[in-house]
């Protein structure tokens, strides 16, 4: 009876630390770009919240009470710098939770390499991450390969655009000749668009590349100009298949081609239609010359 007894209170002594052993980190980020990266690193190893919806700028994001009691269940929080409600959270906080910034631009493979390391730098404090940083990192190295391949075989150095000013980094990388950028559409006046108008005018643009966390109208209103108008995506989680940044850069990517190939349609159609109209001047041409020929003709009979 003793040895039962013995043994029932080793049980209970490892209970609680077995269960400790189990529980998964749970980390809270402010945006899908460290959500996702954190997921890419740490897998099952984690629960993951992410705050702000990927379909908005995070500046503008309504901050919930159900979010603050779940990043008070934290053991790390994760934000970029540029969210002003994470004050809010920090107050509610346990002074034990690990508080990081991570900031800085992101959509670039040179810049999101970056944003892997500083958050598997983070994260290794706690857990044991493998070999996961290596891997992810080869596959933004991949990533880079493939998005230099679509660049090269589309022309994109070639076109000059006009691009929202926070696509402006990955729209150059790919080598486009950013002619004209511009801040979040809101914030623009009447003056201010038709500046910009009459610079597209003076430097001959056709390809106008919105954001779309910071608003499209611009775009949009562009489109009347006869610019052909792309909508690019900056956070993780605007599309099923968009799990992470490696995946958004190449369907921008692709968005741009698109778009390019899309120009180039249109370029061939204003050819042709130069062309016919030619064809129908020359042929007003020829009829006005029958018919003066047919005049004097009749003339000639008459007399």
């Amino acid at each position: 009876m003793k040895r039962y007894y013995i043994f029932l209170i080793v049980c209970l002594l490892f209970l609680p630390l077995n269960n400790a052993e189990n529980e998964k980190i749970r980390v809270v980020t402010t945006t899908s770009i460290t959500g996702s990266i954190v997921e890419d690193l740490a897998g099952d190893k984690v629960e993951v919240y992410t705050i702000a919806n990927p379909s908005l700028c995070p500046a503008h994001y309504d901050l919930k009470p159900s979010d603050i009691e779940i990043a008070t269940k934290a053991d790390i929080l994760i934000y970029q710098g540029f969210e002003p409600w994470v004050e809010q959270i920090e107050e509610e906080l346990k002074e034990d939770v690990v508080i990081e910034k991570v900031s800085g631009p992101w959509n670039t493979p040179e810049n999101l390499r970056k944003y892997y390391r500083q958050i598997a730098s983070i994260l290794e404090e706690k857990i044991d991450l493998g070999d996961r940083l290596q891997s992810c990192l080869e596959y933004i190295n991949k990533t880079d390969s493939e998005l230099k391949k679509i660049a090269e075989e589309n022309g994109f150095g070639d076109i000059k655009v006009c691009c929202q000013e926070f696509q402006k980094a990955f729209v150059s990388y790919l080598g486009f000749n950013v002619t004209i950028s511009y801040p979040s559409p809101e914030t623009l006046t009447s003056q201010d668009i038709a500046e910009i108008e009459e610079k597209i005018r003076e430097e001959n643009i056709k390809l106008v590349i919105s954001n779309l966390q910071s608003g499209t109208s611009l775009g949009e209103a562009l489109e009347g100009m006869g610019l052909v108008h792309v909508v690019l995506t900056n956070f993780p989680g605007t599309g099923t298949e968009l799990h992470n940044m490696s995946a958004v850069m190449m369907y921008n990517a692709k968005k741009l081609a698109s778009a390019v190939e899309n120009l180039g349609i249109r370029s061939e159609l204003s050819l042709i239609k130069s062309k016919l109209q030619v064809y129908e001047y020359a042929t007003f041409g020829l009829i006005a010359v029958a018919i003066v020929e047919a005049i004097i003709i009749w003339r000639k009979n008459v007399k």
